[in-house]
């Protein structure tokens, strides 16, 4: 693993976006993990959703990454809305070492359910955000 996602998890951590883009990759992907189908693309959108969920998330910490060559996991707590929240976030790396797609997986039902009910309307402040995310 080269140091794309250590760096992601720190800057994360640290609410850094700007070196959170410094780790995805031109054409990054974020499957949304509370809207059906939607698929952040590209770049701007993915920090734009990153930034959005970060912004409203607090006490962050990471446990180390684990697994190989293009694809590593690793495992978050959280804090939104008072509640606990867990990510399991799965990161595919392209040959240039760069984070290409970003897959969270969170948990529990309750904290993400007061997740979307909370990023909902932060998501509507940008349709078109949503809107490129709804397209095939």
């Amino acid at each position: 693993m080269n140091d794309a996602v250590p760096r992601f998890l720190a800057a994360t951590e640290a609410n850094d976006m700007a070196a959170v883009a410094s780790t995805l990759a031109a054409d990054a992907t974020l499957p949304s993990p509370v809207i059906g189908r939607a698929v952040f693309k590209g770049r701007a959108d993915v920090l734009a959703v990153l930034t959005l969920v970060y912004g409203m998330i607090r006490d962050v910490r990471w446990e180390a990454p684990f697994g190989e060559g293009s694809r590593w996991t690793a495992i978050a707590e959280a804090r939104v809305a008072g509640l606990y929240i867990g990510d399991a976030m799965v990161f595919e790396l392209d040959s240039d070492g760069l984070i290409v797609r970003v897959r969270p997986h969170l948990r529990p039902l309750l904290a993400t359910i007061v997740f979307f009910l909370m990023i909902g309307p932060r998501v509507a402040r940008q349709p078109g955000l949503l809107l490129r995310a709804m397209r095939s």
